[in-house]
């Protein structure tokens, strides 16, 4: 039998790659966390918990696990992950037209594009380079 502990013992086999393995192709009940996923959770419970920390990525996949779909995972973690690509987009997000909106923490109190926080700043490194080139 396939398990979380199984897949991930393979080499290369992070957590989230196990988890969309055992979700998706054997119908297991792992939740499958990505960016797109972090996303929703933090906008939709209004959660400023960092996605980026340890505990943030604890908290959301533990998160995850509670509101999986347990009969049908795959169906689930990829409606979710489309949900956060499609709808609830990093910037410009569908919030006028999205289904969860009167029940989403975020929108409710005018925080959609404050969430979801991240603690480390991404520092922008400028970098020249010089190049000749030579023609005969």
């Amino acid at each position: 039998m396939v398990t979380l502990g199984l897949l991930h013992a393979l080499k290369g086999v992070g957590p989230y790659t196990a988890a969309a393995i055992a979700s998706f192709a054997f119908d297991l009940p792992y939740a499958v966390v990505d960016g797109n996923v972090l996303r929703v959770l933090s906008r939709y419970t209004g959660d400023a918990t960092p996605i980026d920390t340890s505990a943030g990525k604890k908290k959301y996949t533990a998160l995850a696990g509670v509101l999986l779909d347990k009969d049908q995972p795959g169906t689930y973690n990829q409606a979710i992950m489309d949900f956060g690509a499609v709808i609830c987009r990093p910037q410009n997000p569908l919030c006028t037209s999205c289904v969860q909106r009167e029940d989403c923490q975020a929108y409710r109190t005018e925080r959609v594009s404050g969430l979801p926080i991240k603690e480390k700043i991404l520092r922008k490194t400028r970098r020249w380079f010089y190049y000749f080139m030579v023609e005969t």
